[in-house]
């Protein structure tokens, strides 16, 4: 993230991604308030959301016909009782991305109503043709902020579980206690698979993201050779 962390404070390792993103609604959640979700989405948001807070009202929120986030629109629908905004980009299951311009608004309007944005970033290295920008570096600016990636995608961990949540440091306090007495902690030989990924550098994921690519390429190819089928590229 190119940013100076304070790994006692802000920063909690989970099991996978999906405990980070439980962990930070169970913090934020209160009955009767309001979370927007952007749709389409991970099948597992809603639920979640329901998990950590079953009174909550989930305000869906459709990403326009070519998977891009009309900021306009959505500023619209937020509210004083907007809780949290969910968000995930680059997007599950469109593979759209936000532009810099895009998360600087949406963070202005959260600043606003003193809204809370949860990041789900788990693909933030599968990037084709543009720089990953995230919610992070908006953090000096704004604290209500959670930050959501792991492993799984980017170092093909899947089955592994690790992943991890960064956040305003009074909720990773929170946090900590509720994991203290639930999981303890992630099994050293995972953090030290995790560790082992981190190490191999830059070479061995940007092969595997030419990888991920070359099929794009191939698969747009051979979708616009088929008459009446019209398609976004990712």
């Amino acid at each position: 993230y190119k940013l100076e962390l304070d790994l006692s404070e802000k920063v909690i390792v989970t099991a996978g991604a999906k405990q980070a993103l439980s962990l930070a609604l169970m913090s934020i959640l209160e009955p009767q308030d309001e979370i927007i979700v952007l749709m389409p989405s991970f099948v597992s948001f809603i639920p979640q959301v329901l998990l950590a807070e079953r009174k909550v009202k989930i305000i869906t929120f459709d990403l326009d016909q070519d998977f891009g986030l009309d900021i306009d629109k959505l500023e619209q629908i937020v509210t004083h009782k907007t809780a949290a905004i969910l968000v995930n980009f680059p997007n599950n299951p469109t593979g759209s991305t936000l532009d810099k311009f895009s998360i600087e608004r949406l963070v202005s309007i959260c600043k606003k109503f003193g809204t809370y944005i949860v990041s789900d970033e788990i693909y933030s290295q599968m990037n084709f043709e543009t720089e990953f920008n995230s919610f992070y570096a908006f953090l000096p600016k704004y604290d209500r902020i959670f930050v959501i990636d792991g492993f799984s995608k980017t170092y093909s961990m899947t089955g592994w579980r690790i992943g991890y949540l960064i956040g305003p440091k009074a909720h990773i306090k929170r946090i900590s206690s509720v994991q203290q007495h639930t999981q303890t902690n992630i099994p050293v030989f995972i953090q030290r698979g995790a560790e082992a990924a981190l190490t191999l550098g830059n070479k061995v994921v940007n092969e595997y993201i030419d990888l991920l690519h070359n099929n794009l390429v191939f698969l747009e190819k051979a979708l616009s050779t088929i008459d009446r089928l019209t398609f976004s590229p990712p």
